[in-house]
């Protein structure tokens, strides 16, 4: 079988001018693209294959480890504290609420990935990482930039939308550092607005906002997760009848907010461009502002989210002739 990462001329493809990916790699069930250990996409012919429904299988096995653990702790009751105020109910319903979150983001996941328009709009998020020394220095000089409701910005750049006090736009913007937010401004609608009048102000904020959210490392509270450890031992270690249920009431408090944000983190990072209405214009202007079909293969930085590769379109000189 022919190698489907190459063009005619030898070149690596593209995926975001008149190739789709899924054209070039082996597929999973979910549409993203297979890679073996060296991180090279897998063939039809390849031996390695994985089962993607190993995930939703998680469900009823969780089910079964809770029944086996409540009927083994009847038997035989805890000895050692707890390091948790949660009860076993709790935690095995949050871990089984893990492979059916992530169902459905595999589902929104999939729409974008099959989407050429809506993957060069996700590559061009992942490659925007590299530019973080550059976004430090930017929210280095625009230090306190907070979005005012007037419809103008601290750092001067210009916003396709007005902040508003609204629990939409909240949700929507609470992803994103806002001075990623205006960096991208300044790189992309202040440079093309005009140029690409029949992208709406609203898909330019989809489109800045979900750049600013991926690039501008804002990262999802596990933290928080760890911060709960002690609240439980204060716990248990210092019996106070008032302080007790103050403590277990602020873990649960870290806790589930954790991991709903987690959660939500993860879907909304994949729901978010689908909402998009002018998808094609939006990655035209992508592909002219920043010259993806000419610049260098690169794999996409930290899993799960090396399932996109980066090609050289076949018409752009190499490496050496630049």
């Amino acid at each position: 079988m022919e190698n489907p990462r190459r063009g005619e001329d030898g070149q690596h493809a593209s995926p975001f001018n008149t190739v789709n990916a899924q054209e070039h790699a082996d597929l999973s069930q979910q549409g993203e693209p297979k890679y073996n250990k060296n991180m090279e996409p897998l063939l039809s012919s390849d031996p390695v294959q994985t089962s993607p429904q190993i995930v939703l299988a998680l469900t009823p096995i969780i089910g079964v480890a809770y029944l086996i653990h409540t009927r083994v702790r009847r038997r035989y009751p805890r000895t050692l504290p707890t390091l948790t105020s949660l009860k076993v109910g709790e935690l095995y319903g949050w871990m089984a609420m893990v492979p059916v979150a992530s169902h459905y983001v595999l589902m929104k996941k999939t729409q974008v990935v099959q989407d050429k328009d809506l993957l060069t709009l996700e590559a061009f998020a992942r490659h925007e990482t590299m530019r973080l020394p550059e976004l430090a220095r930017w929210h280095a000089k625009h230090p306190n930039i907070a979005p005012s409701f007037n419809g103008e910005s601290r750092d001067g750049s210009k916003r396709p939308v007005p902040a508003e006090p609204t629990f939409e736009w909240t949700h929507n913007h609470m992803w994103a550092p806002d001075s990623a937010y205006g960096f991208y401004c300044r790189k992309l609608y202040e440079r093309f607005a005009d140029k690409y009048p029949d992208i709406s102000p609203q898909d330019w904020d989809i489109c800045i906002s979900y750049i600013a959210a991926t690039a501008g490392g804002n990262s999802t509270p596990f933290n928080f997760l760890g911060y709960t450890v002690p609240f439980a031992m204060l716990a248990r270690r210092w019996p106070i009848m008032l302080i007790t249920p103050l403590l277990n009431g602020l873990q649960r408090g870290l806790f589930y907010y954790s991991a709903f944000f987690v959660l939500m983190h993860t879907y909304r990072h994949w729901a978010y461009p689908l909402t998009l209405q002018n998808k094609q214009r939006v990655a035209e202007m992508l592909r002219e502002a920043y010259y993806l079909d000419r610049a260098p293969r690169f794999l996409l930085p930290t899993p799960p989210f090396t399932s996109i590769p980066y090609l050289r379109d076949p018409r752009s000189p190499t490496t050496k002739d630049r």
